[in-house]
């Protein structure tokens, strides 16, 4: 759901492919890279696109996440989605 989130406040007229800037462009260019890297990893577990989106990203020092707007300013702190499901925590709130 991320990855469509995203593709829809990026791209001009929400067409999913034309995006509005170069930034957003290679943003998501290194997200598809990350998710295509987990999934050869691990291909018989799915990806979590919403920790693969906050590992590139990263927060801002006012906690929010680059490109998301609003579904953005939810405080949360992911593990490494490259962790195996065993040693990865549970989402905790700040």
């Amino acid at each position: 759901m991320v990855n469509e989130v995203y593709l829809h406040l990026h791209t001009i007229n929400h067409d999913g492919v034309t995006f509005i800037d170069t930034r957003s462009e290679r943003f998501y260019a290194k997200l598809q890279r990350r998710r295509l890297e987990l999934t050869k990893a691990t291909p018989d577990q799915p990806v979590d696109d919403e920790a693969v989106h906050l590992n590139v990203a990263g927060e801002c020092p006012k906690g929010r996440v680059y490109g998301l707007r609003s579904l953005g300013r939810k405080k949360r702190r992911y593990a490494d989605p490259g962790a195996s499901t065993s040693q990865m925590p549970e989402m905790v709130p700040r």
